[in-house]
């Protein structure tokens, strides 16, 4: 899908993350795939001076990487979950080797009701090495029973990471216990992936973690403090926002600075993660978001104070 396709899908599309290629020793090694990193978080990003009232600090750049919101169907019955399978052929990028493609003719859905551990998916695949070392056909599996949680990207720049299927943009993030990535020429390829693998996970028992609020966050620099004013380190940076999620539907962006969620002081993103907000509920969040100074060259930026409505999901 060409990238006007995303950005025309897309027009509400937060400030992101900047990818970045990997170290050996991270997930997505090379592959410049931002967001793609085994704690769930983004990769660390690109940095950018900005001058925030006539002083120069480091603040993360944006990306044009696109996370999406998407709560998989979980109701679909086993043989339809398995039809989409059948239909699916993605590129995979497994934790034992990132530096090699694997490209699915085939995916099955292999169950054991007397030893559900050995649930699994087997992905009938040929691969080869992004290096051009080598190349070849296999059999690849990958375990049901650690699969915790599914997010949607777009990416609009796939070469480092898909050196020979520089269509397929679209690309799934599986967390099960390593992260593994899939990737599709089309969004609803991807999608129908998600809600087969969701449905199959629920028909055997299992169910998926859904983030609460669509956004990722990080704790401020002691660079960035300062910038807010602050004689101490404290309240998180909002890294990135799931396009149509919880987040994204209430107005926050990328870069924004959370000081408080229903009335509770920000501390940290160990605090942020801990929250624990019944699904459904309203509840306000007050937060700082940088604004440019009209008038001022070069430019100059100051943070205005915004209380907005979010609802747990």
């Amino acid at each position: 899908m060409k990238r006007r396709q995303a950005e025309g899908r897309a027009g509400r599309v937060r400030a992101g993350w900047r990818s970045l290629l990997l170290a050996a020793g991270g997930l997505i090694a090379g592959c410049g795939l931002a967001g793609l990193v085994a704690d769930g978080s983004p990769a660390v990003a690109q940095q950018e001076l900005t001058i925030i009232q006539g002083k120069k600090k480091v603040w993360p750049a944006p990306s044009d990487q696109q996370r999406f919101w998407h709560e998989p169907n979980t109701q679909l019955p086993l043989d339809q979950a398995a039809a989409l399978f059948k239909r699916s052929h993605p590129a995979c990028l497994t934790p034992e080797n990132y530096n090699a493609v694997l490209l699915a003719n085939a995916v099955e859905v292999k169950l054991d009701p007397k030893k559900p551990k050995k649930d699994e998916l087997r992905f009938q695949t040929i691969w080869y090495q992004k290096n051009g070392d080598g190349e070849g056909k296999t059999t690849y599996k990958l375990k049901l029973e650690p699969v915790t949680q599914l997010e949607l990207w777009y990416v609009p720049d796939v070469e480092a990471m898909l050196p020979r299927n520089l269509t397929l943009h679209w690309c799934v993030k599986l967390f099960a216990g390593s992260v593994y990535v899939f990737c599709f020429d089309a969004e609803k390829a991807a999608r129908d992936f998600m809600d087969a693998t969701a449905s199959v996970l629920a028909a055997t028992g299992r169910k998926l973690t859904m983030p609460s609020y669509g956004i990722y966050v990080d704790n401020l620099t002691p660079e960035q403090a300062e910038d807010l004013g602050q004689t101490r380190v404290e309240y998180v940076l909002v890294l990135s926002v799931a396009i149509d999620g919880p987040a994204d539907k209430a107005g926050i962006r990328a870069l924004d600075v959370i000081q408080q969620i229903n009335g509770i002081p920000m501390r940290n993103s160990s605090q942020f993660s801990s929250l624990n907000i019944p699904p459904g509920s309203k509840f306000p969040v007050v937060l700082l978001r940088r604004a440019e100074i009209p008038g001022k060259e070069p430019k100059q930026y100051t943070w205005e104070t915004k209380t907005l409505e979010l609802v747990a999901r």
